[in-house]
């Protein structure tokens, strides 16, 4: 599959860092040692980070013009590597958001973590689709208007999604919900906190990073381990299947082009928290039908 511009700028910025470590720590800038050095990290990292520093190291040695060494890192497998996997959660009940709150109260940056986190899971946004999200105001109320960041990879029902947030906002308004006052407060102040950063240089990026890593060292205090930002995603999808969105509504909110992605790979319906979820858009459904349909192979005159 290609790689898009942003991940591969991803994969760019992790590499630069590798070889600038390397450097630090050995005093040396031979592409083939840089291959042996990030070879002898493989006992203290997993798997998963193996992977991420290979694909790394290989770009940029590429991009530097060390094709042999590249290939030859390219090869080298993930054996020897750190047994095991740290424990990923696949939701965020409410009982972890008290916590993560009573864990954030009187720090900024912790606060505006917390908001990511409620907002993300009210709404199923990707991290980093937050980045171009914006607020209309639709017939009903406001419109969430998302620019899909896997439909250049053909995995995304159309370039945006909408997500209506009308009964939110009803709820917030003309009931005593707290969850529901909580998650729309939530995102409004986000997308403030996104608008606020995206005006610095490098913002929206330097504050991803920022609050990815406020959340790891927020999620260890309050005892919420194994939390992300990508967590209040699967939530979002968990809520969805047990407020009874079929499959082709899930994946219209979602924003992607099967409506069998969500069923395999995000939370499960037990995990739902019977909140009041976001109505899709028709026309955006219809897309993902005819997406599916598409996908169906025609059957063969021998069967």
């Amino acid at each position: 599959m290609t790689r898009t511009k942003a991940t591969e700028g991803q994969y760019r910025r992790k590499g630069d860092t590798l070889w600038n470590r390397y450097v630090r720590e050995t005093g040396q800038n031979d592409p083939i040692r840089f291959c042996e050095w990030i070879a002898d990290q493989k006992p203290s990292i997993r798997k998963t980070t193996w992977r991420l520093y290979k694909q790394s190291a290989v770009l940029i040695l590429r991009d530097r013009g060390y094709d042999d060494p590249a290939n030859k890192l390219a090869q080298i497998g993930s054996d020897g590597c750190r047994a095991g996997h740290e424990t990923l959660r696949r939701g965020v009940s409410d009982r972890d958001v008290d916590r993560l709150w009573n864990a954030s109260r009187g720090s900024p940056a912790r606060i505006k973590t917390w908001l990511w986190v409620v907002a993300g899971r009210a709404t199923g946004l990707r991290p980093s689709e937050w980045e171009h999200a914006r607020l209309e105001n639709g017939p009903g109320g406001p419109v969430l208007i998302v620019r899909n960041a896997k439909h250049t990879n053909g995995r995304g029902h159309g370039e945006t999604r909408r997500i209506n947030l009308s009964d939110l906002v009803h709820l917030a308004t003309y009931t005593d919900s707290p969850n529901a006052n909580e998650a729309w407060n939530a995102i409004e102040a986000h997308l403030f906190n996104v608008v606020q950063e995206k005006a610095k240089p490098d913002g929206f990026r330097r504050y991803t990073c920022t609050c990815r890593k406020t959340l790891y060292r927020l999620s260890k205090e309050s005892g919420v381990k194994g939390i992300s930002l990508y967590t209040s995603r699967h939530q979002f999808v968990a809520d969805a299947k047990r407020a009874g969105r079929s499959k082709m509504e899930v994946a219209s909110l979602m924003g992607h082009s099967s409506d069998e992605t969500a069923t395999i790979h995000y939370g499960r319906r037990i995990q739902g928290r019977g909140e009041s979820v976001p109505l899709p858009d028709p026309e955006e459904v219809a897309r993902v039908r005819d997406s599916v349909r598409k996908s169906i192979p025609a059957p063969s005159l021998n069967d």
